[in-house]
């Protein structure tokens, strides 16, 4: 997996950073790695502060970085609207 600090790569903090490539470095090439995260383009009734909140774009990102193939995004409409799901598998070649 790619090195990256993650300040670089715009994550709130490393340990954050650090997840993506902990589950890259866990899974299997072809395993998959499902991210759900708080939306952050709407106001919702809990969660973190927006201006916390990272973007779908921002987390496919991070997950491309980490080893996994482009990710595609999950419709969560209908049972968690106030979330974002991304699914990627992990690349052989990392």
């Amino acid at each position: 997996c790619t090195e990256m600090k993650g300040r670089e790569s715009g994550m709130p903090d490393e340990a954050y950073w650090n997840s993506f490539f902990d589950a890259c470095g866990i899974l299997a090439p072809g395993g998959k790695l499902y991210v759900m995260h708080w939306r952050s383009d709407i106001e919702t009734p809990r969660g973190p502060p927006l201006e916390i909140r990272p973007t779908p774009e921002q987390c496919a990102s991070w997950m491309k970085h980490a080893g996994f193939d482009t990710p595609s995004s999950v419709d969560l409409e209908d049972c968690a609207p106030y979330h974002f799901g991304l699914i990627a598998n992990a690349r052989a070649s990392r």
